[in-house]
């Protein structure tokens, strides 16, 4: 296998940086509450290092296999540790202007990815 160094191998070259970290939020939701939080609190370490580093850190990942499911529950779970920007359309055009006025250790997190036929699809443009 090959050797993969850890992210905190990044220490002290993020400041200033937009930082794309997909994670497994795929948790079970009941009546729009998260009723396992354990993912969720298994990202927060490297978010927080992340935020901690002075990083832009954008959340993508997917829940549920319908395309209709929201990761909303997951944002209000996060809001909870930290303030949440919650991007509902990726191709929004205020999107690049969100992510632009966001500021150091600002967490940004995307609407679930398999609401977007890329990802269904398995586009690489997409990706």
């Amino acid at each position: 296998m090959e050797n993969v160094n850890p992210v905190t191998s990044l220490e002290g070259s993020l400041r200033g940086k937009t930082v794309l970290l997909r994670a497994g939020l795929n948790v079970p939701v009941e009546n729009g509450t998260v009723v396992d939080e354990y993912r969720i609190e298994q990202a927060l370490r490297t978010i927080h290092f992340l935020q901690d580093e002075g990083a832009k850190v954008i959340v993508c990942g997917h829940i549920g296999r319908e395309p209709t499911e929201s990761l909303q529950p997951v944002q209000r779970v996060l809001q909870n540790h930290m303030p949440v920007i919650f991007v509902e359309d990726i191709y929004a055009e205020d999107v690049p202007s969100v992510i632009e006025r966001a500021t150091e250790g600002s967490l940004i997190l995307l609407e679930n990815l398999r609401r977007w036929k890329g990802e269904k699809n398995n586009e690489a443009a997409f990706a």
